[in-house]
């Protein structure tokens, strides 16, 4: 395979050229942080055409469903919901660690 990438920074360089407005470093590649994994499956979610907005916000009906439950925890149980839906849509396993513990 001739096109195929041979270092992390010819990744890196080819995610900030098809994804320019992202931000993305070689740390987030070789280390990525829960807020950086969020960020990235947000936004890939809504090139899906998701309404992310929805989702990283919790629901006024869920923080009054659940008023015991923190603001943080709800709007990573309502993207992990969606990914998991979208993982299972496409054949693929998706867990809360690939989220929380990436």
């Amino acid at each position: 395979m001739e096109n195929k990438l041979k270092t992390e920074q010819d990744l890196l360089s080819a995610i900030q050229e098809k994804i320019p407005d992202f931000k993305i470093s070689l740390s987030d590649l070789k280390n990525p942080s829960r807020e950086f994994v969020f960020r990235y499956y947000t936004m890939v979610l809504g090139e899906f055409g998701a309404d992310v907005n929805s989702m990283v916000l919790p629901h006024p009906v869920q923080k009054k469903k659940f008023p015991h439950i923190p603001p943080e925890t709800l709007r990573l149980t309502n993207i992990f919901k969606l990914l998991k839906a979208f993982f299972a849509r496409i054949g693929e396993e998706f867990s809360l660690d690939d989220l929380t513990d990436p």
